[in-house]
């Protein structure tokens, strides 16, 4: 009998436990985020890109504007795989589909914009993902 009052105790201690790190709603406490950098091809920061992010665990996009040392930062976000599109006139879009920001974790992005050019071979709606050109660091 001893031991099963020691199991349920257990239990009991373990659910709190998991349950302190979340707000009143069931979800995390909102540490989770996407932030990171963006930088032109000679690795200088860029100010005024737009960086939106959305995904099926949003209400809606949201939207921010890198500073003048190209940083941006979506915070409180829920554990989720979110679609980030960064964007800026006179540069190519990049549009990242699968960005998974886990419970409580911060995931870094550092991108490169491209300059748009004339003589390209793509047109501007041609846009595609350009992995190659984006860095995740946890």
């Amino acid at each position: 009998m001893g031991k099963h009052y020691l199991f349920i105790g257990f239990y009991m201690l373990t659910a709190l436990a998991a349950s302190a790190g979340k707000g009143a709603s069931g979800t995390n406490n909102g540490s989770s985020n996407i932030s990171g950098t963006v930088v032109t091809e000679s690795a200088k920061p860029l100010n005024k890109v737009t960086v939106v992010i959305s995904a099926p665990c949003l209400p809606k996009p949201q939207s921010v504007e890198t500073d003048e040392n190209g940083n941006f930062n979506f915070g409180q976000l829920e554990p989720c795989t979110y679609k980030v599109t960064f964007e800026s006139n006179g540069y190519k879009k990049v549009i990242t589909e699968k960005v998974v920001v886990a419970s409580d974790k911060k995931t870094q992005l550092k991108v490169q914009l491209q300059p748009q050019c004339s003589e390209c071979l793509w047109n501007d709606s041609d846009h595609g993902t350009f992995s190659s050109q984006l860095q995740i660091y946890d």
